[in-house]
């Protein structure tokens, strides 16, 4: 059976000017607090969009626990931190009508 997807569109509170930095750092933390089901999740930036927001992919079937898990993240490469999430959704082009 195919593996179903969903994407988020997530708002930081600060603005993001080295996006692969971001990535790294970002994912690092994600499997700090994730653990071993980071690999289940298995989260993926797919595309930023502006200075503060961008898209991640995610299993579906686990995308509370992702939602969940960037409300706890309070810090990345000690400087603090927010994430919002602003719409999740099936497909891509669905999140970005929303911008």
């Amino acid at each position: 059976m195919k593996q179903r997807h969903r994407y988020l569109l997530i708002e930081s509170g600060f603005d993001i000017i080295d996006e692969k930095q971001f990535s790294i750092l970002l994912s690092n933390e994600l499997m700090n607090m994730l653990g071993l089901n980071y690999y289940k999740i298995n989260p993926k930036i797919i595309s930023f969009l502006g200075q503060n927001r961008f898209i991640i992919k995610c299993s579906g079937v686990y995308v509370d626990i992702l939602i969940l898990t960037f409300t706890f993240i309070k810090s990345l490469n000690k400087e603090p931190a927010y994430f919002y999430t602003l719409k999740s959704s099936g497909t891509i082009k669905s999140i970005k009508e929303q911008i």
